[in-house]
């Protein structure tokens, strides 16, 4: 099995080229990529992209929606609302571990067709749910058991959803555009937000807010039904991205050279050492995932509170409506300008570690003293849309446009979506998912904490950012190059009738 430790004859007969060959350009400009391909890569992922999009619209309805699920299932608690939002992320870690060994020996589509069933599940499960209000007390404590166990099964899905989904995105991307195809994940979980946000503005402004809190709250989890099995029927289709299959023929190959089992016959003899294998090579990435985890807290925890933030508003004077608004304008502001960042540093060829410590930057110099002007004027909409809205909407996208790119590069392929699920993943979770609750209990304290607690996040993912260049410019922290940059570095694209030059390709990958 690939990764696992072989014997010193099988090394023998595996004399593989080393993956200082073809040297990937430092600088790739924008002529290289062309945006037909780009346009072909949405065509292709369209079902990852409507299922991602569903999948966070199911938060964007939760946190929209907390006045109504306060009232409904948590006596009209916002504090234990909110527990009940970040609980999803507790299991995340778990779907993160469990999707991306799937991912990276069963295949990627595998990995989010298994995903998107849990969400579908999930989410419209929250839709059908007895309430004290429509079954009586004994009703109530049901429907809060069965609330925190789909939200749990949420979390498992949605853990397992990003590690795979944006390695799919990054892989496919031409060479010109890796990073604006890994920030598709982004932007596109942000309009999810956007779509949440707007559903529940026409539907309070259709039924009225009694009818919203008696039963026009179910509305919207049970709208993602059709589209979910849309996204799952079409994700049935999705072909294997070629870094997978490079890892696949490498795989066969190393059997077939070291007489060792292949990937099928290993599997029909069970996981453990397939596991066995993950983990050492895991192990022996500590440093990228400290690096990984570290780099990203900053940015999880931004993406997070701004949900918080918004909806918090209301409590300091604004309207719901406003509120709504505040966060739907800011989740515009965030997806233009990670596309946008993105973009930029695809042509500009920034390196990664930069791109991260500029984000991070911004949320350090800038988290502090726009929540504070948010604490002096409450209830104040043109400043909450300024400050809110559209500055930290801005810092926001700028340090999450290049992320999910770094996060990738970290990890070579055989590791890539598990790498990703123990690092990002955890930042997201531990991190970005409590932040809400923090942010909440900080308020309690002092009307500034929040915003401390923001730019705190903000030094350390920028002292990590720097760390990390710090040793991959010593030669002790690597990034892999995805396979279609290494083909174009090259000059070619993969033959399936050049075997030699194949083989060559998927030995640099898969080194």
């Amino acid at each position: 099995h690939f990764g696992s430790r072989r014997s010193e004859s099988a090394t023998r007969a595996v004399r593989l080229p080393t993956p200082t060959g073809p040297a990937v350009p430092s600088s790739i400009m924008w002529a290289a990529c062309e945006w037909k391909e780009v346009r072909a890569m949405f065509c292709q992922t369209w079902p990852l992209l409507l299922g991602n999009i569903l999948e966070w619209y199911e938060f964007g309805v939760y946190s929209y929606l907390a006045k109504q699920m306060a009232a409904n299932f948590f006596d009209g608690s916002e504090i234990a609302t909110w527990a009940g939002f970040s609980m999803t992320f507790v299991l995340r870690p778990v779907g993160g571990i469990l999707f991306g060994f799937v991912a990276d020996h069963c295949g990627r589509r595998v990995a989010v067709m298994g995903s998107m069933l849990g969400m579908l599940v999930a989410t419209v499960g929250q839709g059908v749910l007895p309430t004290e209000r429509c079954c009586g007390q004994m009703g109530g404590k049901v429907g809060l058991v069965a609330l925190l166990v789909l939200r749990a099964v949420q979390g498992v899905s949605v853990g397992g959803e990003i590690g795979p989904i944006v390695t799919y995105f990054a892989e496919i991307a031409p060479p010109g555009a890796k990073r604006l195809g890994a920030s598709t994940f982004v932007w596109s979980a942000v309009f999810a937000f956007v779509v949440a946000s707007m559903f529940v503005q026409v539907l309070l402004s259709i039924i009225g807010p009694d009818q919203l809190m008696e039963w026009g709250w179910r509305v919207p989890f049970l709208f993602s039904l059709l589209p979910g099995f849309v996204s799952l029927w079409g994700r049935s289709r999705l072909a294997e991205t070629a870094d997978f299959l490079a890892l696949q023929r490498y795989r066969a190959r190393d059997a077939e050279a070291a007489n060792a089992p292949t990937v099928a016959e290993h599997a029909s003899r069970g996981p453990s050492s397939a596991q066995r294998a993950s983990w050492r090579n895991l192990c022996d990435h500590g440093r990228a995932l400290a690096v990984g985890f570290g780099s990203t807290v900053a940015c999880s925890c931004a993406f997070y509170i701004s949900l918080w933030a918004s909806a918090h508003q209301a409590a300091r004077g604004m309207t719901q409506h406003q509120a709504l608004w505040l966060s739907t304008v800011q989740m515009l502001v965030i997806a233009v300008v990670s596309a946008c960042a993105a973009h930029v540093a695809d042509g500009l060829a920034i390196n990664a570690f930069d791109g991260v410590a500029i984000g991070a930057a911004c949320l350090a110099l800038g988290g502090f003293p726009l929540f504070t002007l948010l604490a002096l004027f409450p209830g104040n909409v043109v400043l909450a849309m300024f400050a809110l809205s559209i500055a930290f909407g801005i810092f926001t996208g700028i340090s999450l446009s290049v992320s999910y790119y770094f996060i990738v590069e970290l990890f070579p392929p055989h590791i890539r979506a598990l790498g990703y699920g123990m690092s990002y993943t955890l930042a997201m979770s531990w991190v970005g998912g409590t932040s809400s609750l923090v942010g909440a209990a900080l308020e309690l304290e002092s009307p500034y904490a929040t915003g401390a607690y923001i730019s705190g996040l903000g030094l350390v993912s920028f002292a990590m950012a720097l760390w990390g260049r710090r040793c991959h410019a010593a030669g002790l922290l690597q990034t892999y190059p995805l396979a279609s940059e290494i083909t174009a570095a090259k000059g070619e694209r993969e033959d399936a009738s050049n075997e030699d030059s194949r083989s060559q390709v998927d030995a640099v990958v898969c080194a």
